[in-house]
């Protein structure tokens, strides 16, 4: 078993994705520390049948404690869908 390039894509657009949403909150949180400010994420890649399931974790604290994750089942036999090429008309 091997983590595969779209699980690593995967991890990094959920980091960026908690990055985004906490942006303020960051912020907010390296304005107000003395000293060192940091951010810590955790990924977990669990095999579930034929998919993984990618859990992405953040947490951060000076001011208040900010603990959040994203998990996403991904299979690698389903395709995705050419919704792109279609154009409402």
């Amino acid at each position: 078993m091997h983590i595969s390039f779209n699980e690593r894509q995967k991890i990094s657009d959920m980091v960026l994705k908690l990055m985004n949403d906490y942006e303020s909150e960051i912020e907010d949180a390296y304005c107000n520390t003395d000293g060192e400010f940091k951010i810590a994420f955790a990924a977990k890649i669990k095999p579930k049948g034929n998919a993984k399931v990618v859990t992405t974790e953040i947490s951060f604290d000076p001011a208040k404690k900010i603990k959040d994750k994203i998990t996403e089942t991904m299979d690698p036999d389903q395709k995705k869908l050419p919704l792109d090429d279609k154009k409402e008309t």
